[in-house]
């Protein structure tokens, strides 16, 4: 005979007497808190179909393709090697400034021919900001960004053995056009990488490097220079030298980041595979012909510009101040050296000061960036947040060209001279990254690759500009003067974010072309 089973405590049967005083004391076991609850499922990584079209191909849940599964880790190394092909092409727009003496000299020319110089690399770069983001909208982010950095650094060859001036020019110029495919497509690049409250943390490291490589270059070129064993042709030589360095690496920890394109070499592969000629991404493979790229990338941007307010004040701003860095790099050399008497190579130490000046505001914009959740709790108050820094950076500008020209005379202690270019420095960074953080935050994915385009363009025309009437207008009306005028505009411009940062959710209400966002009642992801 079997042994009784022992009977659960719900069988147990008490005694009345017993039953109200031990009732908290029944066991209960079968409800025990102490057992976690089960597990949900973990998501499978299957692909998930549309609903709307089964032909549809979509990223599956868990696709290491798509950079919203991206770990913190590969989007900041993405991030970074990125930048550094910015920071190469930035590097070489200045690197022979130290060099334009000693290249007149050697042709037979005088120093003013030399602009031209660095003023067609950035038109090559204003022309090639057009082409590389049509070219990146169809063919992905990464494979345009190399092949045009690829022709860079062969570009850089010519210039280094060149017999004559007219070989440097247009060698220059298309250095800059081909250089230009890192300038365009990696604002894209951070855009399809970070979400919107992430992205300006990003956007910090790759400003750092456009703004640090022309500081660094107008540093560096004169110790290249002033060697009796490099001379002139070698700027170029370390430009191709430490860029194939930076490019092997960028092309190795590099993935591409256009969701878009990722989607239609994924449709075209299955299409292949299965056989199944119905299945198609979202957005088809944009046309490429002369009147499609005229039509989006050439009258749309400038249509853009002229009829959105907010591109069009803040293409104006960060124009001005990215000039300014470019007029910096052609006013230290003067100033420095033929009114101080200072040597080439002592003369690009006052860059020094410009470089900290970038890092202090970089510390400056990432104390408001950190901040922006808070902000954003207490008003809702939207993008416009990122116009506290940039006021920041408006005020420190035209303080910086005050002090740079009333301290420029030989006989006033280099200090005070030097100390301005910390007040330049920090201003430009933050005009330039809060500007552009604040246009790709506000204007659709739709209309990014427009807005990046015309920004680019504009800005380096002006770089340009700013590059060729430097010297004259230094001769012609002396340190002090030209830097008060330039410090006047500044102080013009400062309206600017004060205005938007007001009525900024109004305006961007009026648009058809922005993004709807926080503290906005409109807003659309189409085409305005």
């Amino acid at each position: 005979e079997l042994p009784g089973l022992p009977t659960s405590p719900r069988q147990q049967r008490l005694p009345e007497s017993q039953a109200s005083t031990q009732r908290t004391a029944i066991p209960t076991y079968e409800h025990d808190d102490s057992i976690p609850p089960p597990v949900p499922p973990k998501p499978t990584c299957k692909s998930v179909e549309s609903k709307g079209d089964p032909h549809l191909v979509t990223f599956n849940p868990c696709d290491v393709a798509n950079t919203a599964n991206w770990s913190r880790g590969k989007k900041w190394l993405s991030t970074s090697v990125f930048s550094l092909i910015g920071f190469c092409v930035a590097f070489a727009s200045t690197v022979d400034v130290s060099a334009a003496h000693m290249t007149a000299i050697h042709f037979h020319t005088s120093d003013e021919v030399l602009l031209l110089d660095r003023a067609l690399y950035m038109g090559g770069i204003a022309i090639g900001s057009v082409v590389w983001t049509s070219v990146s909208d169809r063919y992905g982010r990464r494979a345009p960004m190399f092949l045009g950095y690829v022709a860079f650094l062969l570009f850089q060859i010519p210039v280094a053995v060149a017999k004559n001036l007219a070989t440097i020019c247009i060698c220059r110029l298309l250095a800059g056009f081909f250089g230009c495919s890192a300038l365009a497509t990696v604002p894209l690049a951070m855009r399809d990488i970070w979400e919107p409250s992430r992205r300006s943390m990003a956007m910090s490291l790759l400003t750092v490097a456009i703004i640090a490589g022309p500081a660094m270059a107008a540093l560096f070129s004169g110790y290249i220079v002033q060697n009796r064993a490099l001379g002139w042709r070698w700027p170029s030589w370390i430009v191709l030298i430490s860029g194939v360095l930076l490019g092997l690496c960028s092309w190795m920890f590099s993935a591409e980041t256009s969701s878009s394109f990722i989607l239609r070499r994924k449709a075209k592969k299955l299409r292949r595979s299965t056989g199944d000629w119905a299945l198609h991404a979202a957005t088809d493979d944009p046309e490429m012909n002369f009147a499609v790229i005229s039509e989006n990338y050439i009258c749309r941007p400038l249509a853009l510009l002229l009829t959105e307010p907010i591109l069009f004040f803040i293409t104006l701003y960060v124009s001005y101040a990215y000039g300014l860095l470019y007029l910096l790099v052609e006013t230290f050399p003067f100033t420095y050296g033929s009114e101080r008497r200072w040597t080439l190579s002592a003369a690009g130490l006052p860059f020094l000061a410009v470089l900290s000046g970038v890092l202090l505001g970089s510390f400056i914009a990432s104390l408001f960036l950190s901040n922006r959740h808070i902000l954003r709790l207490k008003n809702c108050h939207g993008p416009e947040d990122l116009f506290l820094a940039f006021l920041v950076g408006s005020a420190a500008l035209p303080i910086g060209l005050f002090l740079f020209g009333w301290t420029s005379a030989r006989q006033i202690s280099s200090v005070p001279q030097i100390a301005s270019g910390v007040f330049l420095g920090a201003g430009i960074f933050l005009v330039f990254l809060q500007g552009n953080n604040y246009l790709l935050e506000v204007y659709s994915s739709s209309n990014s690759s427009a807005v990046i385009a015309v920004s680019t363009s504009i800005r380096s025309i002006v770089a340009a500009s700013f590059c060729a009437f430097a010297r004259p207008m230094l001769k012609g009306m002396s340190v002090e003067y030209a830097s008060t005028l330039l410090a006047i505009v500044s102080i013009i411009l400062m309206p600017i974010p004060v205005v938007l940062f007001k009525i900024g959710v109004k305006v961007r209400a009026m648009s058809n072309c922005t993004a709807k966002l926080p503290g906005s009642s409109h807003g659309s992801d189409g085409k305005c």
